[in-house]
């Protein structure tokens, strides 16, 4: 009795140290990884975790991300990320931005080489990790994206909306619209 008690006891502190081992193989995520800036303040930002791996959409990976993405934040991916919705070759904790103005829910990856978790038991190296954040662009748009992390490598764009404030060449093309809406009727009122 005193040895099945005592096995079950070794096998639970097995389980729990385990349990606790793999909780720690990935660092905590934060969206204070980088800083997203609307309107000339910062606005909240949301990191899903970090995943090993260079997860950058791609043929190779966007199944996976498909995969992350879905269930908490029900975004689906619909194939492999253009290379024009990445940002590539990036370096250090800098300024960057993708080819394009970001609006409304946009969802990112980050791609990082090292990310490093200093401790009171010393510094832990986490190699090739890719971070997914979410924020708010808002109606105004983003261009540029803060990254506080040195070792950055890619991004990649997943979601963003569009802008709800027409851009100028729109008015302008209404405004034509309604011209030749107008000067048909009148012609027609003249015949």
């Amino acid at each position: 009795m005193k040895l099945i008690k005592s096995a079950s006891i070794t096998l639970a502190l097995g389980l729990s140290l385990a349990s606790g081992m793999a909780a720690a193989s990935t660092p905590s995520c934060s969206g204070s990884s980088i800083e997203v800036i609307v309107a000339g303040h910062s606005v909240p930002v949301t990191c899903l975790g970090y995943y090993a791996g260079n997860l950058n959409g791609n043929p190779q990976t966007w199944d996976d991300v498909n995969g992350y993405l879905h269930t908490p934040w029900g975004i689906t991916l619909s194939g492999a990320v253009p290379d024009s919705k990445m940002a590539k070759s990036l370096d250090g904790a800098a300024l960057f931005h993708f080819n394009q103005t970001l609006y409304g829910d946009t969802v990112i990856g980050i791609h990082y080489g090292v990310i490093k978790v200093t401790t009171d038991a010393g510094t832990t190296n986490y190699n090739h990790q890719t971070a997914f954040y979410r924020f708010n662009a808002g109606s105004t748009g983003v261009t540029d994206i803060i990254n506080h992390i040195d070792s950055i490598s890619n991004a990649t764009l997943y979601r963003t909306g569009v802008s709800a404030v027409p851009e100028p060449e729109t008015y302008a093309m209404l405004l034509a619209g309604l011209g030749m809406v107008g000067l048909i009727a009148r012609r027609r009122k003249q015949a």
